[in-house]
């Protein structure tokens, strides 16, 4: 069986903490605290089991992640000549689980940065007088686009889309992929009065 990419690996089990984790919708600074608390779930024998991936782990990660994974085997069981496939595979899997580590963190980091362009982002581009809109920016998180069935008017230079024509169920919004996530906000379009009109 075909070893999974691990920085791959490492993503889509964040995705799936936070998806988890992080239901409805929520205020920046309180997605970001869940994230940053999130502690990075390893099993080496779930990630690489046969002998031939255990050799691929070595052979991809050992250069980055070598060093850090004999830290984690010094100290630890003294295998015989003849065990040198138990010694390979704790190796493997000391490589993995640093590699795994590195990879969880960088993913945590770059989607809290996320969201806190997204918010950035949402600020400038949905606070009109058009919208109703508290203060702060509330964010869903999914799996998939909540929007993905209607048409967006326009994108960022990043790709996140943007829906301002009440085309969202009479509603505008944002929605952004970071980290195999998505971020999202749907905001409410004020219905205008003959006042409003007539300025």
């Amino acid at each position: 069986m075909e070893l999974q990419d691990l920085k791959t690996y490492a993503e889509d089990a964040l995705a799936e903490e936070v998806t988890n984790n992080i239901s409805g919708f929520v205020e920046v600074s309180d997605a970001a605290s869940t994230i940053e608390d999130l502690e990075a779930d390893f099993d080496g024998d779930s990630y690489c089991p046969y002998y031939s991936q255990q050799d691929d782990v070595i052979s991809r990660y050992e250069e980055e992640f070598g060093s850090d994974a004999e830290d984690i085997c010094d100290g630890g069981q003294t295998y015989k000549a003849s065990e040198y496939q138990q010694a390979a595979t704790a190796y493997a899997y000391a490589i993995a689980y640093c590699g795994f580590g590195s990879y969880f963190q960088a993913a945590k980091d770059e989607l809290i940065e996320g969201l806190e362009e997204f918010e950035t982002d949402a600020e400038r581009e949905l606070h009109t007088d058009a919208l109703d809109i508290d203060d702060v920016v509330k964010v869903q998180i999914t799996g998939q686009c909540p929007h993905g069935w209607a048409a967006h008017d326009r994108e960022l230079e990043d790709g996140t889309m943007i829906w301002e024509s009440g085309q969202l169920d009479g509603c505008n919004g944002m929605a952004r992929e970071v980290c195999g996530v998505w971020i999202s906000c749907c905001l409410s379009v004020k219905e205008k009065t003959g006042d409003e009109d007539a300025a």
